[in-house]
């Protein structure tokens, strides 16, 4: 199967937000929005074979000292392409194509061993633990919002 991966384009949103969330748990546009993602797409013509969402954050690799990185997470590919090579495929795309935006790729794992973690370990990527920035859905009570801020304000 010849796929075409490549980077989110803008007017895609919507339908890459329906493939990935009929794989898992859902996330709204406003959430999308909010973490300023992106994504790495697999597509045969209009349809999505493959999407990896990925957020651009800072990470803390020392005190006072921080890098460009994309968080990866999800790794979404469908039910006919499964077991074709999609999903590393894109991930090994994925660097080609930020790798003038961020010094590194992580992903959101908590040390877990599944089929899923173990795809990321043969890709290269590790466990790491200290983000500069949060995500809190409906902060304070407030309806309709998510709000971007620093780990500190989440305590």
């Amino acid at each position: 199967m010849k796929l075409n991966i490549r980077e989110l384009k803008l007017n895609e949103t919507e339908q890459m937000l329906n493939f990935r969330n009929s794989i898992f748990s859902p996330i709204s546009r406003l959430h999308w929005d909010a973490t300023q993602s992106t994504a790495i797409v697999a597509k045969k013509g209009n349809v999505f074979f493959g999407a990896i969402p990925m957020q651009p954050r800072k990470l803390i690799i020392k005190p006072g000292i921080s890098i460009p990185v994309m968080f990866e997470n999800a790794v979404g590919v469908s039910k006919k392409a499964r077991g074709l090579g999609v999903g590393s495929k894109m991930i090994n795309d994925a660097a080609d194509f930020f790798k003038k935006r961020v010094d590194a790729f992580c992903v959101y794992r908590s040390g877990e061993r599944s089929p899923g973690y173990r795809f990321y370990r043969k890709t290269m990527h590790g466990d790491i633990y200290h983000v500069s920035g949060m995500i809190i859905s409906n902060p304070k009570g407030n309806n309709n919002c998510v709000e971007v801020c620093d780990w500190k304000e989440t305590i």
